[in-house]
């Protein structure tokens, strides 16, 4: 009984095996030389074209992992940075405020008492809520060349503030008084910042009295920096 005869793949049949193996595997997989061997060069096109079309009609499913997270972490990250670099404490700077009195009305301030007097005051429009720096300055001095002592504090709306309260003047009489004395005034400067504030104006104001004989202050200021965003 003879055996059946084994048929040789069709040329169509190897041209489709070949197609198949270059789209699967690659052009790094595949054998040149035995293509080369068993391809004529209308069989080598027509492999070529096939392998074209598969790679073609495959190319819309293919993607990068995480490309496109990537893109939008990376997006995300400019947009912080650009917030951060016009933000302070979490508050846009367009809407931080500073707030002085007026350099040229700080003259001298006398008070005759234990009675505190205003010795410099600010407004400040707060655009939102927030906490409130508060710095006073002022020269100091014994306007009769005796020793001499007061004391000096922060008010926010007419309210003393505790805990900004700075006591100056000289400890020993002086040999100068009146406004020789200007010249050798001692400096002061008190800061505090104050509880949460709410949106709107606000005044601020440096109050100054006098505990023992006559000290006066000249040229006070305060300014007042809206802080933070609420408590």
């Amino acid at each position: 009984m003879t055996s059946p005869r084994r048929r040789r793949p069709s040329p169509a049949m190897i041209v489709a095996a070949t197609a198949l193996i270059v789209a699967l595997a690659g052009t790094a997989m595949a054998a040149p030389t035995a293509i080369k061997s068993i391809l004529n060069k209308k069989e080598k096109k027509q492999a070529k074209n096939i392998a074209k079309n598969q790679i073609s009609a495959l190319a819309p499913t293919l993607s990068v992992k995480h490309a496109n997270t990537a893109g939008s972490a990376d997006t995300a990250k400019r947009a912080d940075a650009a917030t951060n670099a016009d933000a302070l404490g979490g508050v846009a700077l367009k809407d931080v405020a500073v707030a002085r009195s007026d350099p040229t009305t700080g003259g001298v301030c006398d008070p005759s008492s234990t009675t505190f007097v205003t010795c410099a005051s600010v407004t400040l429009n707060a655009p939102h809520d927030g906490r409130v720096l508060l710095i006073g300055t002022a020269g100091q001095y014994s306007f009769d060349g005796s020793t001499s002592q007061g004391n000096c504090r922060m008010t926010v709306d007419g309210v003393a503030q505790g805990g900004s309260f700075v006591s100056v003047g000289n400890p020993a009489a002086t040999t100068l008084s009146g406004a020789s004395n200007r010249t050798y005034a001692n400096g002061l400067a008190t800061t505090f910042v104050t509880n949460p504030v709410g949106a709107g104006a606000h005044t601020f104001t440096l109050e100054c009295n006098s505990v023992d004989s006559d000290v006066e202050f000249e040229s006070a200021q305060i300014s007042a920096a809206l802080v933070g965003s609420g408590g």
